[in-house]
């Protein structure tokens, strides 16, 4: 099986200004999107609504055993005095336009991002559902870019923290959109994902990946039945591999670090782990801040990787 390599927040090159010089894209942004989509196999974003209910591409929290609020961090100083201490679902569209990226981008939506997908035929959209109700609208905006012939119902996947949701989810869509199950490193705590949002559901939690606790045997897990499993690079070993392929044997595991650290520093555990006959046939993609250089280090090292 041939592994994909899928661009976290599209790329991350602004954050190495030593390695890529000035003047890179920033990350969440439509161009490094489209840089990442021309030469890799998809990208992994985040999917949140405005108070209009339109669907924006922004990772607007950060979760190390506490859910911080990081959107302003991404933005210029004078969009970071408009934003002032509300989320984008405080805020309307309008509002949302007039906000720029520390490059002088916009926050791209959704529905932005999915009508130049036709440029990019077979490339996967990771989509993550952050915010109560964003799924339904998530997917309503996906079905109609795909009655447009923009893309096809397995070039998107689902994925989210929130067990229950994407239980709720799987039960509306069925098989027609393929469902990651994400989990957090065994060393954090359970922790609500959305502590300080109205109207948001309450048994929506980070979980930590953790066998000795029976995770695998969640009831929502089950229902959902998780096409693939999200997981950090720390937790994916044969022992994790035996526990899935013994309760949910036709899922796949898309890999990501919370690192960040370039490939060049950290791409040999990486190639460790894959050249694990077993675990090799289990990864289905890996999520990388820096896709093309894991791409190229992965390949070089002779494994089977997908490129366009």
């Amino acid at each position: 099986m041939s592994i994909m390599i899928w661009g976290h927040r599209g790329h991350r090159h602004h954050r190495r200004p030593d390695l890529y010089g000035d003047g890179q894209a920033h990350e969440n942004s439509m161009r490094a999107y489209q840089e990442t989509l021309s030469g890799c196999m998809g990208i992994e974003c985040d999917v949140i609504q405005s108070k209009e209910a339109t669907i924006y591409l922004a990772h607007d929290t950060l979760f190390n055993g506490i859910v911080h609020y990081e959107l302003k961090g991404q933005l210029d100083e004078s969009s970071k005095e408009k934003l002032g201490n509300r989320y984008i679902y405080q805020l309307s569209d309008a509002e949302i336009g007039s906000l720029k990226l520390k490059d002088g981008q916009e926050i791209p939506a959704l529905r932005s991002l999915l009508r130049v997908m036709k440029n990019y035929p077979g490339r996967v959209l990771n989509l993550e559902l952050k915010g109560p109700h964003t799924a339904d609208v998530a997917v309503r905006i996906v079905e109609q870019a795909v009655q447009a012939k923009a893309i096809k119902p397995d070039q998107i996947v689902f994925s989210s923290f929130n067990m229950s949701g994407l239980r709720d989810l799987r039960s509306k869509i069925g098989p027609r959109f393929k469902i990651a199950a994400a989990f957090a490193v065994p060393s954090l705590p359970i922790s609500s994902m959305y502590p300080n949002w109205p109207n948001a559901p309450q048994d929506a939690s980070y979980i930590p990946f953790n066998l000795d606790e029976n995770v695998l045997d969640r009831d929502d897990l089950r229902q959902t039945l998780p096409d693939y499993f999200s997981l950090e690079l720390s937790c994916v070993t044969p022992e994790t591999v035996a526990g899935l392929e013994a309760k949910y044997p036709k899922a796949k595991l898309i890999v990501w670090s919370a690192s960040e650290r370039h490939p060049s520093e950290q791409g040999s555990m990486i190639v460790d782990m894959l050249k694990d006959p077993i675990l090799e046939d289990k990864v289905h993609a890996i999520i990388s801040d820096f896709p093309r250089e894991m791409q190229s280090l992965l390949a070089r090292a002779g494994l089977n990787v997908a490129t366009p």
